[in-house]
């Protein structure tokens, strides 16, 4: 009975020192991934160019030609940066289209092209954390909704009759 209770107490023990060290390697690589491609300015893409070796687009054609760099001053008196595309047939539909983690409004080409196409006016502001921003670090959405809706009411000052998508 005794060397069945001991082999069951060294196999518990081994599982116990398997976990602690899976959990110690998880906790290091995490750290390093957070700290490297998630809270940094353009992170992400440094992690790209690391990961994969390659040279990442940064700018579209399209919508260098065609777009404006316009600022607006949020509540927390920081200045917000955004690509204006104005449609070249008059209209009061806007558009305003969000990048991804880790892209920029240069990322979003195909879908401004679409979008000028069934005659939308542009707006691609850039996310906190990322470009041109001049916030530091990235806040998933949290923060970055409140800039949007700043946006909008600076698109509804310029032009009482627009009709907004996001």
């Amino acid at each position: 009975m005794k060397a069945l209770f001991k082999s069951k107490k060294r196999a518990l023990l081994s599982i116990v020192a398997i976990a602690v060290v899976l959990l110690v390697f998880v906790n290091v690589c995490a750290s390093a991934f957070f700290s490297f491609a998630l809270f940094k300015k353009d992170g992400w893409k440094k992690f790209e160019e690391y990961s994969y070796g390659k040279e990442l687009k940064s700018e579209s054609e399209w919508i260098s030609d065609n777009s404006q760099k316009i600022e607006l001053e949020n509540e927390e008196g920081k200045t917000l940066t955004a690509l204006e595309i104005k449609n070249e047939h008059a209209s009061h539909s806007y558009i305003v289209i969000c990048h991804q983690y880790g892209g920029s409004p240069y990322s979003m080409e195909e879908y401004a092209k679409h979008f000028y196409n069934l005659g939308f006016n542009i707006l691609l502001p850039y996310m906190r954390g990322h470009g041109k921003s001049v916030y530091n670090t990235i806040s998933f959405g949290l923060k970055d909704s409140s800039d949007i809706a700043d946006w909008v009411g600076n698109i509804t000052e310029k032009d009482k009759d627009a009709k907004i998508a996001l």
